[in-house]
């Protein structure tokens, strides 16, 4: 702010100086707009450093040009010879134009300053992982895993959640709501599950390369459930239920049973060495639906605000 500080020092002109140019254009009007337009500056300037603009770099720049220009102005009026040749007309106009641009000025440093969110690493990180899921999905097409119903249930699982990531990033509004660095976070967190996707679809798919098992009922409890997985996890951090250390341990049961069914639905392949059966796996499903029930009655208790 001593920047600021110091440029309001530098306009407040004395009268006496516009007055006494012998032979030269009656000054006075200029001199009187100048000292209007310099109080309505010296008034904005005030607002900037109360109200905490000086750190915000935009309006910074916008106030050292409105500066500049009226120094340039001021610089002119006490030189005794570039003030004989001055168009008193053209300058109390350029000045009257400066009174409007102070006015919005003015408005907009009215109002607390609230600093906007540095969305840089969140984005860096979003492009990343998209890159990667990206890569990954074309490497499925090559190997002929696009219609394969589990990874094409994984796919777009992770399609639709970058694609929310993508909305609320480059929305103007929300992405002022951002934690940048719990997404910046959750976006790392993605990047093994994508590696292990990816190394799951980087062999040429099989038709019946896990026949005798049908994942189709477990694929899709699997995707509601982590649907509502997150749905808690969400509620429970905006709700102040996420110190609470039971409910804590319970999400990390059931996230850990999550992760084991993701094992299974993105490498079908694991099944051939094991001594699963289909029975094992209706069984999984089975879980996973307890599971489900289980965050129902969860997301209910953490939508209110802890005690």
């Amino acid at each position: 702010m001593k920047k600021i500080l110091s440029v309001m020092l530098t306009l407040t002109l004395v009268l006496f100086i516009f007055t006494g140019c012998g032979g030269g254009p009656d000054l006075t009007g200029v001199n009187q707009k100048f000292n209007e337009v310099s109080a309505l500056f010296n008034e904005t300037a005030a607002l900037v450093e109360s109200n905490g603009w000086s750190t915000d770099a935009e309006m910074l720049a916008t106030h050292n040009s409105i500066a500049e220009a009226l120094n340039g102005i001021k610089a002119i009026l006490e030189d005794p010879e570039q003030s004989k040749d001055i168009d008193v007309e053209q300058m109390t106009a350029e000045l009257d134009g400066l009174i409007p641009v102070l006015n919005d000025y003015k408005a907009a440093v009215s109002v607390p300053y609230e600093p906007v969110v540095d969305l840089t690493a969140v984005t860096d990180k979003f492009n990343e992982v998209s890159n990667l899921f990206n890569e990954t999905a074309e490497i499925g097409n090559a190997n002929g895993w696009a219609n394969e119903p589990s990874i094409l249930e994984i796919h777009n699982s992770i399609a639709d959640t970058l694609e929310s990531i993508r909305v609320l990033i480059e929305d103007p509004e929300q992405s002022q709501l951002i934690d940048a660095e719990q997404l910046t976070a959750d976006l790392e967190a993605m990047i093994p599950l994508i590696n292990d996707y990816k190394a799951a679809i980087s062999v040429p798919y099989e038709a019946g390369a896990v026949s005798g098992f049908d994942l189709t009922v477990l694929t899709e409890r699997y995707n509601k459930t982590l649907d509502l997985y997150n749905q808690v996890v969400a509620a429970a951090e905006a709700n102040g239920w996420k110190d609470k250390a039971e409910l804590t341990a319970s999400l990390n049961e059931i996230s850990m049973t999550l992760d084991d069914c993701y094992q299974i639905l993105s490498d079908p392949s694991v099944l051939e060495g094991s001594d699963m059966t289909q029975a094992d796996v209706d069984d999984y499903v089975s879980l996973i639906e307890e599971l489900h029930s289980i965050l129902i009655d969860t997301l209910a208790a953490v939508s209110v605000p802890a005690n």
